[in-house]
């Protein structure tokens, strides 16, 4: 099965990260070079992990960086790259 991905990218990861701007907060990934504003550093990062979930789903690593208001690194979560899971299926830890 093959799959589509941005000019340059090698395999292994894709990053998406949640940085500070004037006025509100940025979400870039290497995806592609077209980056998201939000008014709400919350709302950033919740798009951030949705979208690294998306990626993570289709089958590629995904990493989510997040930087607080001082541009600082604070937090950064991995996502697993599989595929075929079901979302309406409900998941019971183990």
């Amino acid at each position: 099965m093959g799959r589509a991905f941005p000019p340059g990218f090698e395999g292994g990861s894709h990053t998406v990260v949640v940085r500070p701007i004037d006025g509100g907060w940025c979400v870039a990934s290497t995806i592609n070079d077209q980056a998201l504003v939000f008014f709400s550093g919350r709302d950033a990062e919740a798009n951030a992990r949705r979208l690294a979930l998306t990626i993570a789903n289709s089958g590629v690593d995904a990493n989510v960086i997040v930087h607080d208001r001082r541009n600082v690194q604070i937090g950064t979560v991995h996502y697993y790259g599989c595929e075929g899971i079901d979302e309406t299926v409900p998941h019971t830890p183990t």
